[in-house]
């Protein structure tokens, strides 16, 4: 299983819920995840919150004050 290899981060997305906790439910969420994401494929359609994405600005380079020196950073949904 290859979600047991990656560390779970206590740092949550768009959707409020910790890496760390899909991690412990993985197995317990991959079939009906799966399931869903194949009807919404099949159906064509996609689910507007995972739409949206919490951007942060990362810090890059020398200058602080200087907004080039800055890149956007996108939390996106857990479980897209």
């Amino acid at each position: 299983m290859c979600y047991k290899k990656f560390k779970g981060k206590f740092s949550a997305g768009y959707g409020e819920i910790p890496e760390y906790v899909v991690k412990h439910c993985a197995k317990f969420v991959k079939g009906p995840l799966a399931h869903i994401y194949n009807i919404l494929i099949n159906s064509g359609t996609f689910p507007e919150k995972f739409k949206v994405a919490r951007v942060k600005p990362f810090y890059k380079k020398i200058d602080i004050y200087s907004i080039q020196n800055y890149r956007p950073i996108s939390n996106l949904h857990i479980f897209f």
